[in-house]
């Protein structure tokens, strides 16, 4: 969608549900919409990565009258919204070229917010309202982002009464990150298996080159310490203390906060990542020799080794016991419908969920928005590290 005027002329009244109604109603809320990628010719609401969606630190041309415009939209969408206690400082930004423009905690705390409730890839969305601002800007230096995240963690986990809280950092130029690097590890064995997440594996090699040692005995669930990395600066490396570990057994989700869709159907089940398919249908009954006993399965040594009938029986099995279904009650309050990406939010019973059904309608991506940096950490860091003398431990230099 791009932000142009639509003239319904049939004489009939458009219903509620009417594709233009909604959308008027789209930017009546959202005036500032960024490009979707997607053409009458192509659709890119099934793709894991728009091809071309807009990147922290992406090249372009912002002129002072851009600017303007931009801060004119943003200050109406604000009215429109109450909030009054919002001061614009006209001192804070420095227009040039790239148009740098330094927030008030309050800006920034109102377009994290934003951001959140506009991300098409997140649930839980509905508690935009409740996030809290850790303002990160003053600090300078891989250790000092270190020390500041741990106590930031602490005050966030709250006990185990989350609260949703973003962590921003200033940077002069997008090329020069900085970033915060945590997951769990991944291991490449002897025997050419990984043990963990395969796609952590290349992080975890270069956090051990950053002087890591991994625990013994390895295991899946191998937390990796906590990686800052600020402007010219080299990496900080610090282990998460034990009472911010707080690591759970993975049971039949009874919870409502249980994130089915991304965690249960995306980290957990997908052949790519954890592939724990095979071990939750081994909790819920299967049993090899169930099927050696028949003759025609004599020879069967695992799961692999079943027609793939049988395979998907089980395997769809322990997906659904892996997951929950959800809905969008957004539409039913606020008149249209939040947008969204069926390929992040979708469980794996897609024809049950209502957002399966849309597909990538109504496709719309408004701004504020969560954007991935063009710049790879580890690369940018590798491009650095010779001027800077390696990655520092942040437990050693703190004793």
């Amino acid at each position: 969608m791009s932000s142009t005027e639509i003239n319904h002329t049939s004489g009939a009244t458009p219903s509620p549900r009417c594709p233009f109604v909604e959308y008027e109603r789209i930017l009546e809320k959202n005036p500032i919409l960024a490009p979707t990628g997607c053409t009458d010719k192509f659709c890119q609401a099934g793709r894991l990565i728009h091809s071309d969606e807009p990147k922290v630190g992406d090249n372009r041309v912002y002129t002072e009258d851009r600017y303007l415009k931009r801060r004119s939209q943003v200050l109406e969408e604000i009215s429109r919204s109450a909030k009054k206690a919002i001061v614009w400082d006209q001192e804070s930004k420095r227009v040039d070229t790239t148009s740098i423009w330094r927030q008030s905690p309050e800006e920034l705390r109102h377009g994290l917010r934003l951001a959140w409730r506009n991300s098409r890839k997140c649930i839980m969305r509905s508690r935009y309202q409740e996030l809290e601002l850790c303002d990160l800007r003053h600090i300078h230096t891989s250790v000092g982002m270190a020390t500041a995240l741990l106590e930031e963690a602490t005050k966030a986990f709250n006990h185990g009464q989350i609260k949703p809280t973003g962590i921003t950092n200033s940077v002069e130029l997008p090329q020069h990150l900085k970033v915060i690097w945590n997951v769990f590890s991944s291991y490449e064995l002897d025997d050419g298996s990984i043990l963990g997440d395969p796609s952590n594996i290349k992080l975890t090699q270069e956090i051990i080159d950053f002087g890591w040692t991994p625990p013994q005995p390895k295991t899946r669930w191998d937390l990796l310490p906590i990686v800052a990395m600020a402007e010219n600066d080299a990496p900080a490396l610090v282990e998460v203390p034990d009472d911010l570990r707080r690591l759970i057994e993975i049971q039949h989700p009874d919870y409502p906060r249980y994130m089915d869709a991304e965690i249960g159907v995306r980290n957990l089940a997908d052949t790519f990542r954890f592939d724990a398919l095979p071990e939750v249908v081994k909790a819920i009954g299967f049993d090899i020799d169930d099927y050696r006993a028949k003759s025609e399965y004599a020879e069967v040594q695992k799961l692999e080794d079943l027609p793939d009938y049988e395979q998907l029986r089980w395997l769809s099995r322990a997906q659904a016991e892996l997951n929950y279904a959800f809905d969008d009650e957004h539409a039913a309050k606020k008149g249209y419908r939040l947008n969204s990406d069926p390929y992040w939010l979708s469980p794996p019973q897609g024809s049950v969920v209502p957002v399966w059904h849309r597909g990538g309608a109504p496709n719309y991506q408004p701004k504020p928005m969560i954007c991935r940096n063009r710049y790879d950490p580890v690369n940018s860091w590798q491009r650095r590290k010779d001027s800077t003398g390696g990655s520092r431990l942040f437990d050693e230099e703190r004793e």
